[in-house]
């Protein structure tokens, strides 16, 4: 890989290296919700919020669109949920493995 693609993807993971990033994306995953609703959902103010579906859309992650007087916001592709999905089985299995030795080990 050349030194612009490590740093593209780089990038990439850490706009997905925050909790609330990925509780905004497990919550766009389900569907286009506005600002407020995620707000509401990640437990943060609108700001913060605001701030967060920043770095999302800067990664390629998510889009944003006016509605009115509202901005809503959805997932560019599935690809986040792939990703968030890939690295939650490999949680899992560390942890089954974690036990599987303490079990053992008893």
């Amino acid at each position: 890989m050349s030194d612009d693609m490590l740093l593209a993807v780089a990038g990439r993971f850490r706009a997905l290296g925050e909790p609330v990033r990925l509780r905004l994306l497990e919550a766009l995953c389900e569907g286009p919700r506005s600002v407020t609703e995620l707000a509401r959902i990640a437990g943060a103010s609108h700001a913060n919020t605001s701030k967060h579906l920043f770095v999302l859309a800067s990664a390629g992650f998510v889009l944003r669109r006016r509605e009115g007087n509202r901005v809503v916001y959805a997932t560019t592709d599935a690809t986040p949920e792939r990703i968030c999905g890939v690295i939650c089985q490999h949680v899992v299995r560390g942890a089954e493995t974690g036990l599987r030795r303490i079990r053992g080990a008893s």
